[in-house]
């Protein structure tokens, strides 16, 4: 009905949130033009077990192992989890950061929107598409729709975003993504 195609973007942490994996690809995951779940395989056997498994849970949907074009990236690891007591060191934001510089690179092949959805959230796209819609937005122009977590501005990287969802326009993504690559590693 909206016009604005949406790409949902997944960071997840494989196999510890198979059953989020699964939730969002019975529920919202299929009012996604383009579902993508990003993961930091530890290993081969692990990304290949997790392309297997998540591409089969809907039609269409697609896994990104960040870590086949980064190595040098920190791993995904259950015990890195929140609820899992953070034991071990998270990469989560530095699998945010290169999710997108990763969809960058797809140039005006991307959707209009990409939306990072957490695993523990639920995102309604039609609802967001008459958003968008709705003020005029163009995904021509560098757009972020999200909350603002005024204590991340204290730490570096100086990041303005909460978790949950987080909505960037082609543009924005596009943006984004020459700015983390141009980063020294």
């Amino acid at each position: 009905q909206f016009g604005s195609t949406v790409l949902c973007a997944i960071p997840i942490v494989w196999p510890a949130e198979q059953p989020a994996a699964k939730a969002i690809a019975e529920t919202y995951g299929q009012s996604c033009d383009r579902l993508v779940f990003f993961i930091a395989a530890p290993d081969a056997a692990t990304s290949r077990n997790a392309k297997d498994s998540l591409e089969g849970l809907l039609s269409g949907s697609l896994v990104v192992d960040l870590a086949e074009r980064w190595p040098s990236m920190v791993r995904d690891k259950e015990a890195a989890l929140a609820r899992r007591g953070r034991a071990e060191v998270s990469g989560a934001n530095q699998k945010d950061l290169l999710l997108f510089a990763h969809l960058a690179a797809e140039g005006d092949n991307l959707s209009d929107w990409v939306c990072r959805v957490e695993t523990d959230s639920y995102f309604a796209p039609p609802n967001f598409r008459r958003f968008v819609q709705g003020r005029d937005l163009s995904p021509s122009q560098p757009w972020y729709l999200g909350c603002l977590s005024y204590w991340h501005l204290h730490f570096e990287p100086r990041l303005a975003h909460n978790e949950q969802v987080q909505c960037l326009s082609r543009r924005a993504v596009q943006k984004l993504g020459a700015v983390v690559l141009a980063a020294p590693e």
